[in-house]
């Protein structure tokens, strides 16, 4: 009998290999999805914050920083440009740092004080009024506490009367707005008053309304520095019909200008800010053209010059391409013209009927637009 002897059959090494082939290219594909979908998310995320220029500081830090920057005051011996270039720095050393909490330290106690700061820097020394009232809303989007919302919208308010592009509806609207508001912010105590009565001089040059304004005002005052603003407006108003006396030596040229000899055209007694003469020149623009249909004659006042004659302010004034006259008080500030006639603040803008007699008082060159009449024609 044969021997029958069986052998096991080996596996060929084909299947392995295909199962090798199959993995990996299930890790490929896995890889090339997975390396997809990380793509396509981080295409729509957003990108990360860009890494601070500078270190956190303590709101302790920011606070002592900025009660080191007061905002210098000004002395009749003082050079305006040294003044000016001190205040700039003053001044714009606390809109930084107020922006700085802001950012920082959203919910400070501190941060209603130090934002008012800044925005009323903005308001009335940088002339950025529109940029005020932008960040007044982002802050109002936030929901601030009660005070700090207050004091945006009056804030608000405040700037629509500066800001060039409001109308006027709409600066009232902001106006009668803020002061429908019960409790006044600690920040800006009187400031019912203040926007009345700065609505009053900045964006009307309507005596009537002017004096239904200042009134109003008076009902909101708060102490006797703020009546007796009041009542300044309200005496400068009483001016309004009266003829204007000025007689003054050119500080440009020299020559002598009596006032009455300017009867029968237009003129607009400009007082000066001699802290910031560039934007008080600047801020003529919106009037160039009527200036030059009215045939108008600009007359500039600087108001607060020492004995010296504030020759920093002449210089500018050439620099600047005004035009004469020119006149530089030299009398002592509660003795100057500007004081003596009625205006406690600059800049000042009056304008004068070609029979001599004044017609307006205001503060911005925009409540003027359209009041100056071309001379008719014979």
């Amino acid at each position: 009998m044969n021997e029958v002897t069986t052998t096991k059959e080996q596996p060929s090494g084909r299947p392995r290999r295909r199962l090798w082939v199959a993995a990996l290219g299930c890790f490929l594909v896995g890889a090339i999805v997975g390396g997809a979908a990380v793509g396509i998310h981080a295409q729509s995320a957003p990108p990360k914050p860009a890494p601070r220029a500078t270190p956190r500081r303590s709101s302790k830090e920011i606070l002592d920083e900025f009660a080191a920057n007061p905002s210098p005051g000004f002395a009749l011996d003082m050079n305006s440009g040294e003044f000016d270039a001190l205040l700039r720095q003053r001044l714009g050393k606390q809109c930084e740092l107020a922006l700085e909490l802001w950012e920082d330290y959203p919910r400070h106690a501190a941060l209603g004080r130090l934002l008012f700061a800044r925005w009323m820097n903005l308001v009335n020394f940088f002339g950025e009024p529109a940029r005020v009232r932008s960040e007044t809303m982002r802050l109002l989007a936030q929901r601030p506490p009660g005070t700090l919302a207050a004091l945006a919208k009056f804030v608000n308010a405040q700037a629509s009367i500066r800001d060039g592009a409001t109308t006027w509806d709409d600066a009232r609207a902001d106006v009668e707005q803020a002061l429908s508001i019960e409790r006044e912010p600690r920040d800006a105590q009187g400031w019912k008053c203040s926007l009345l009565l700065d609505l009053a001089r900045c964006r009307t040059a309507d005596p009537k309304l002017q004096r239904e304004l200042a009134e109003r005002a008076l009902i909101h005052a708060r102490c006797d520095e703020q009546r007796a603003d009041v009542r300044v407006v309200l005496a400068l108003l009483d001016r309004i019909g009266q003829p204007i006396d000025l007689e003054f030596d050119d500080a440009l040229d020299g020559r002598h200008v009596k006032f009455a000899d300017l009867r029968g055209r237009c003129v607009l007694l400009h007082v000066w800010s001699p802290t910031d003469p560039d934007a008080t020149h600047r801020s003529l623009a919106p009037l160039e053209p009527e200036l030059r249909a009215a045939h108008a004659t600009v007359v500039t006042i600087d108001p607060l010059a020492p004995a010296d004659g504030r020759a920093t302010e002449i210089t500018s004034a050439r620099a600047l391409g005004v035009r004469s006259p020119f006149f530089v008080d030299r009398a002592p500030f509660d003795d100057t013209w500007a004081y003596r006639f009625g205006l406690r603040g600059v800049p000042h803008l009056l304008l004068v009927a070609p029979d001599g007699r004044l017609t307006a008082a205001v503060t911005s060159p925009l409540a003027l637009v359209g009041r100056l009449a071309a001379p008719k024609s014979r």
